[in-house]
């Protein structure tokens, strides 16, 4: 299981990343980002937390997002328009091409705090 999100302010940006694995292992990560916008630090976290878990050998992965917007554009049921973010989607898309099983879901902020608060 994967939570992640993104944020970013005018002057500075974050990603959390919480990957949980049998046994009740977790990997915690909390990066700082240099991002303009929530949209590009959302997608980072998301990239960011797919290659973990690809480089941990994860098969089967349930991704849990608070921002709806990624989950819909991912779906294909919400048109990307800047450049950079359809250079985003490419990414997240490919690597979700490697995993046998990968589904995005959106949930509500308080079901993603720990992914939050990082």
């Amino acid at each position: 299981m994967l939570h992640v999100d993104g944020s970013s302010t005018s002057s500075a940006g974050g990603a959390g990343i919480l990957l949980q694995g049998p046994g009740g292992v977790e990997i915690e990560i909390a990066a700082k980002l240099d991002f303009p916008t929530t949209n590009k630090a959302e997608y980072e976290a998301l990239t960011m937390g797919l290659e973990i878990a690809l480089e941990a050998g994860v098969k089967q992965l349930d991704v849990y997002t608070d921002f709806q917007l990624v989950a819909i554009q991912i779906e294909g049921l919400y048109e990307t328009r800047e450049w950079s973010i359809t250079r985003y989607l490419r990414k997240v898309k490919d690597l979700i091409s490697r995993f046998d099983k990968c589904v995005i879901q959106q949930v509500p902020r308080e079901e993603n705090t720990r992914a939050d608060t990082l």
